[in-house]
């Protein structure tokens, strides 16, 4: 069992990424950096909700700094982070996790929808799929980076996946460090 993978719940990535497929499928079908980047922006949500800053008189997309956040995110002592379960994750996937395989991300691929907006109308049902299952707050965030490692290792053939996981981690940051949109 990889960190991050519950064990009465191994098949929640996979519940998670048809959620946020069905949201953005388009007769074209789904664009692969958006997919990506809406996982990754609702995993970096769960950091700053696990880190229960108090965002309530913060304007939606406003910045957020936090020390906590990046602690959850990339510094925890003792205990595993969000971003090691996401490389985890990654690894167990067969994708390289090296230093030097993390691109900068080219301008042909950029999301296409905001990811903020994508995820304040899937919120719902993730929440509701996490509020079933009693999963707690930190394990949602874990859930949520295995999720979109599963999304760059599913549209692999597509997109290269260095510049898929790059994408993610870039959104993850931008999901932690930014007030969430309002439910749609």
């Amino acid at each position: 069992m990889l960190p991050g993978e519950s064990p009465s719940q191994p098949d929640l990535p996979e519940r998670i990424a048809a959620i946020i497929i069905a949201a953005l499928q388009s007769d074209k079908g789904v664009h692969a950096e958006t997919v990506i980047a809406s996982a990754a922006v609702m995993t970096g949500e769960y950091v700053l909700r696990t880190a229960s800053i108090d965002i309530s008189g913060m304007k939606s997309g406003s910045p957020i700094f936090s020390d906590i956040v990046n602690q959850i995110l990339f510094e925890a002592e003792g205990q595993l982070t969000v971003s090691d379960v996401f490389i985890n994750a990654l690894y167990a996937q067969g994708i390289e996790v090296g230093k030097n395989s993390w691109p900068e991300i080219p301008e042909e691929h950029q999301v296409i929808m905001d990811p903020l907006q994508v995820i304040a109308r899937v919120r719902p049902h993730i929440d509701m799929l996490f509020e079933h299952e009693q999963i707690e707050m930190l394990e949602r965030a874990y859930q949520l980076a295995s999720t979109t490692a599963l999304l760059v290792a599913q549209t692999r053939h597509v997109l290269n996946p260095d510049i898929g996981k790059s994408l993610a981690m870039e959104a993850m940051l931008k999901g932690a460090k930014t007030v969430p949109l309002e439910t749609a």
